[in-house]
């Protein structure tokens, strides 16, 4: 049984991928279009959630960020999509193992992410500093 979602490799053995339906041409060709930059817009994105740090970013606070620098609304919401299954962000959960949500522009609640924490982060902790 296929997925409406495939995962895709990049040809090169990377940790980039390109989620699209593969019976459609038009998502196909959108996935494609896509593959040059699309390891330069997943890093942006993770650093900005990153940036963030422990309060970290709901989908609508990352999306205003990038529309404010040019991107389209659906560029920085894929690319989170994408992230997440790799690890390297993740829902911030409360104290009830409950995703976290705070309001969105509209007052409707939204999940926040929060990055992965960064070898240095994990090197750090163990020697009982934080970078």
């Amino acid at each position: 049984m296929t997925k409406l979602f495939d995962i895709r490799h990049d040809g090169h053995g990377g940790e980039h991928y390109v989620p699209c339906q593969r019976r459609s041409r038009t998502s196909t060709a959108a996935a494609e279009s896509v593959k040059s930059h699309l390891g330069r817009c997943q890093r942006e994105v993770l650093e900005f959630i990153e940036d963030c740090g422990v309060e970290g970013a709901t989908t609508d606070e990352v999306i205003r960020h990038f529309v404010l620098r040019g991107w389209s609304e659906n560029t920085p919401r894929a690319r989170m999509w994408e992230l997440e299954p790799q690890g390297r962000i993740f829902k911030k959960l409360g104290a009830d193992g409950k995703p976290m949500t705070r309001p969105t522009r509209t007052g409707c609640p939204a999940v926040i992410y929060i990055a992965a924490p960064t070898e240095e982060f994990i090197k750090a902790q163990a020697m009982g500093a934080t970078p």
